[in-house]
């Protein structure tokens, strides 16, 4: 087990619940049916329990796979548990629509380390359009909460970091694309903030981050009824972080390669039926990583942004710039 325990990544993704809120317009799991259920108590401590009996604790632990984990009602018991258990950060994102006083108490006196939260376009119309069911300044305001909270409990953390994606403009990937065709030169890019978000956050901007990127394809996603995709560039790409780095469980125990993996196409092995770290070294796991090696990609790899970075056009409403 000792060799295992010393392959095993230090950041481990569990996903509080497989269904989301909103059904945004770029992201399949408030769209698309799954089977996935909220992640209970005593499956969320078969899972630590693992990780106690192999004397692991892992450094991050990101509460989030897609579905809004505010629906899950023990999402603060996790996380004390998990601060307890020694987790030096624990993560969540969110759609924020949740956050009331009451709940934002309990995520800061619980311990939580860093939230992210998502707000898409670059008006609060073109938010609430992209974030189908999603209402900006309902939303946005329950940030503002959350800031306040942790000021009265004299808490810096959890950090607060919104992120905003923008659908472009084709000219304006085009040229992005110019400058570096890179893969990660692409997916990293940064667009300037919103004025809307750097505006409603005036007060509160020293207390968060925002960052803001052009709108990528999620791999699952085949809904293109709305948007175009555009492909940049596909390259030879023979490591992923994904595959060494971060291990993904579903609320169903599923395990899936990384998180892009949003509809649990791959699954790699069942955390609540086999040891996690037998998975995590099962022939499966070690025969994609080694073929990825060898720019040998499985079917959902190849589709990734990572290997074949796709960017949504989208005509109908206000367009981004850089």
């Amino acid at each position: 087990m000792k060799d295992k325990i010393n392959q095993f990544p230090d950041v481990v993704r569990i996903e509080p619940v497989g269904k989301c809120n909103f059904k945004c317009l770029h992201c399949p799991t408030g769209v698309k049916p799954n089977n996935r259920a909220l992640l209970k108590k005593p499956e969320f401590h078969s899972i630590i329990d693992q990780f106690s009996d192999a004397n692991f604790i892992p450094r991050v632990v990101v509460l989030y796979h897609g579905g809004e984990p505010t629906l899950n009602k023990n999402l603060t018991y996790y996380i004390k548990f998990l601060k307890e258990f020694g987790v030096a950060k624990t993560v969540v994102t969110t759609n924020a629509s949740l956050l009331t006083e009451k709940l934002c108490n309990e995520l800061v006196l619980a311990g939580l380390d860093e939230i992210k939260v998502s707000f898409d376009g670059t008006s609060p119309d073109e938010n609430d359009a992209i974030r189908v069911l999603g209402k900006f300044f309902e939303n946005a305001n329950n940030v503002k909460t959350l800031c306040n909270v942790k000021k009265m409990l004299n808490r810096a953390n959890p950090v607060i970091r919104i992120g905003n994606i923008q659908v472009c403009d084709q000219d304006t990937l085009d040229e992005i694309f110019k400058k570096n065709t890179s893969n990660n030169y692409l997916m990293d890019y940064q667009l300037k903030p919103p004025k809307y978000l750097t505006d409603f956050f005036a007060d509160h901007y020293g207390d968060m981050e925002l960052k803001s990127y052009p709108a990528m394809v999620w791999p699952s996603f085949n809904d293109f009824s709305k948007y175009e995709p555009v492909l940049y560039g596909e390259q030879e790409v023979k490591y992923c972080s994904s595959l060494y780095e971060t291990i993904t469980i579903l609320s169903n125990g599923d395990v899936v390669m990384c998180c892009y993996d949003l509809e649990g196409e791959l699954v790699i092995g069942n955390a609540f039926e086999d040891n996690i770290f037998d998975i995590w070294n099962n022939d499966k796991y070690t025969k994609i990583r080694n073929d990825f090696a060898e720019a040998k990609y499985t079917s959902f790899c190849s589709k990734c942004n990572v290997v074949s970075p796709r960017f949504l056009v989208k005509k109908e409403i206000p367009l981004a710039t850089v």
